[in-house]
C-alpha cells in the first residue's frame, strides 16, 4: 500500500517536473520568438533609415548638380554680358571718334540691351529738310545775310553753319542724354534753342574758371611767353565766341603745351573747357612749389625757359617723382648728380614695363597723400 503510494506520489512529481520544464521550454521559446521579432522590427527600421538616408542623398546629390547648373549657366550668362558690356562699350567709343553728321542716318548695331532706332526713308528726307530749313533760318536771322537768297548761300557758309549746327545738337544729345533718333525726328528749331542754352551756361562757367586761373598765374609769376600769351589770348575767345554761327571754332590763339594734351577732336567751348581745366590743375600743382625753386629748376632744364616752347609742369613733376622714390621730402625740387646717378641705379636693367610701373605706383601714391604738398 505504502508502495503504490510512493509510486503515485513519485508519478505526480515527474509530471509536475516534466510540466515545469515544458512551461520553461515554452516560455524560452516565447521570449526566443519575442527577440526574433524585436530582431526583424529593429532591422526593418535599420533597413527603412538607410533607405531614407539614401534618398535624401540621391535628393542632395540632385539638388548639388541642379546648382551647379544653375552656377554654370549664370556664370556664362555673366560671360556673355561682360563680352556683350564691352562690346557696347567699343562702339560708343567708336562713335564718339565719329562727327554727329557723319552717323545721323547711320544703322545701330542691334543689341539685346538696346532697341534699334529705325529710319525710314520718309524719316530721313524729313529729317535732311528740317536740317536745310534750319540752316536757312540761321543765315536769315545774321544781319550779314538778311537780303541773301539763302538758296545761293557760299559753299564755304553753308559749311561752317552745318558745322556749328550739328556740334549744337550734340551738346543736346551728350548733356541731356536724348537719344539722336528723337532729336533728328523731333523739332529742330527746340532742339537748336536748347542747344544754344547749353552753349550760354558753358561759356558762363567756363569764364569762371579761367578767371580763377588768371589769379593763380599771377601767383606763381613765371614769365613764359607761351603761358601768358595763352591765358591772355583766352579772354579774346570770351569776347568774340559765336555760339550761333560758330559754336564749333575755337577763335583765339592757344599755343601753351599741356602736360596731357585735349583731344583734338573736341570743339568750340568743349575744347576750351577741358583746356582749361588741365591748365588750372598744372598752374595748381606749379603753385605749391616756392617760385625761386621752380625759377632754378627751369634754368638747369632749358637755356631761355621766358621764351622756349616748353611745359613749365613736366620738369616739376619728374623733380618730385624722383625725390620721392629716392625717399627725400616733396619740400624742394632740387635733385643733386648724385641724386641722379641712384636713380638711375635703381632702374638700371630693369625693363620698360617695371620702370612704368614703378612710376605709375609713384604717381598713386602721390596723390593719395593726406598731407601732399602739390596733389590736394
Amino acid at each position: 500500500m505504502d508502495n503504490k503510494e510512493n509510486t503515485k506520489d513519485t508519478t505526480q512529481d515527474n509530471k509536475a517536473t516534466d510540466k515545469k520544464v515544458a512551461d520553461k521550454k515554452e516560455a524560452s521559446k516565447k521570449e526566443a520568438s519575442k527577440k526574433e521579432t524585436s530582431k526583424k522590427e529593429a532591422s526593418k527600421a535599420t533597413d527603412k533609415k538607410a533607405a531614407e538616408t539614401k534618398k535624401s542623398d540621391k535628393k542632395k546629390a540632385e539638388t548639388k548638380k541642379s546648382d551647379k547648373k544653375q552656377t554654370e549657366t549664370s556664370s556664362k550668362k555673366d560671360k556673355c554680358k561682360s563680352k556683350h558690356d564691352k562690346v557696347v562699350k567699343s562702339e560708343k567709343k567708336k562713335k564718339k571718334k565719329c562727327s554727329l553728321f557723319k552717323r545721323l542716318f547711320k544703322k545701330k548695331t542691334k543689341t539685346k540691351s538696346e532697341e534699334e532706332v529705325e529710319f525710314s526713308d520718309d524719316d530721313k528726307e524729313e529729317s535732311l529738310k528740317k536740317l536745310w530749313d534750319m540752316l536757312k533760318k540761321q543765315a536769315g536771322s545774321n544781319n550779314n545775310y538778311v537780303a541773301l537768297d539763302t538758296s545761293k548761300m557760299p559753299i564755304e557758309m553753308s559749311k561752317e553753319l552745318l558745322s556749328s549746327l550739328v556740334y549744337t545738337l550734340s551738346l543736346v544729345e551728350n548733356e541731356d542724354r536724348i537719344p539722336i533718333g528723337e532729336i533728328l525726328l523731333g523739332d529742330f528749331y527746340e532742339v537748336t534753342k536748347r542747344g544754344q542754352d547749353i552753349l550760354s551756361q558753358k561759356v558762363d562757367e567756363v569764364r569762371e574758371e579761367w578767371d580763377k586761373l588768371c589769379s593763380k598765374a599771377h601767383e606763381i609769376e613765371i614769365e613764359n611767353v607761351f603761358y601768358t600769351s595763352t591765358i591772355n589770348n583766352l579772354e579774346t575767345f570770351f569776347d568774340v565766341y559765336d555760339i550761333k554761327y560758330s559754336a564749333h571754332q575755337v577763335p583765339c590763339s592757344i599755343d601753351y603745351p599741356l602736360l596731357a594734351p585735349v583731344s583734338a577732336e573736341l570743339r568750340g567751348i568743349s575744347f576750351i573747357e577741358e583746356y582749361v581745366r588741365r591748365l588750372e590743375i598744372e598752374s595748381h600743382i606749379l603753385k605749391g612749389y616756392k617760385h625761386d625753386d621752380i625759377i632754378n629748376l627751369l634754368k638747369c632744364v632749358t637755356q631761355d625757359y621766358k621764351k622756349d616752347f616748353l611745359n613749365l609742369c613736366e620738369p616739376v613733376l619728374i623733380s618730385t617723382i624722383g625725390r620721392h622714390l629716392l625717399g627725400y621730402d616733396l619740400k624742394s625740387l632740387s635733385l643733386s648728380k648724385d641724386d641722379v646717378q641712384k636713380l638711375y641705379d635703381l632702374f638700371d636693367g630693369k625693363s620698360r614695363g617695371y620702370i612704368l610701373t614703378s612710376i605709375s605706383d609713384t604717381v598713386d601714391e602721390l596723390c593719395n597723400r593726406k598731407n601732399g604738398t602739390i596733389f590736394h
